[in-house]
């Protein structure tokens, strides 16, 4: 019973997660714009998922590790990210819509993914 109690109440948080986020859609794009300014800081914002390394995350974006790590510390200023050094996480688990197309045009693909 207190399984099925928390299973209805997580459900309710998504919902009521996603509702704040479709509310504040423009604003988070505009505060997290702010400091995701090019292509690349934009493809780095959605690899952090505390999932990748910042290795991983510079050799997949063609940057050197020091790029990737001063993004991040600019990200903490701004209090946007965990401050987990290796394995860096959005404190706010959200991507505009916008970016989702930005990867196939940056390789040069102008294809829209609409």
């Amino acid at each position: 019973m207190e399984e099925n109690v928390l299973k209805e109440n997580n459900k309710i948080l998504k919902e009521i997660l996603l509702i704040l986020k479709l509310q504040n859609e423009k604003m988070l794009e505009k505060r997290i714009g702010e400091v995701a300014t090019t292509i690349e800081r934009k493809i780095m914002w959605a690899m952090f998922d505390g999932n990748k390394k910042i290795k991983d995350i510079a050799h997949k974006t063609n940057k050197d590790e020091r790029t990737v790590q001063l993004f991040v510390k600019e990200l903490e200023t701004h209090n946007l990210i965990e401050p987990i050094r290796s394995m860096p996480r959005r404190k706010i688990d959200f991507i505009p819509a916008s970016w989702f197309k930005l990867k196939v045009e940056q390789n040069g693909d102008k294809r829209k993914t609409e």
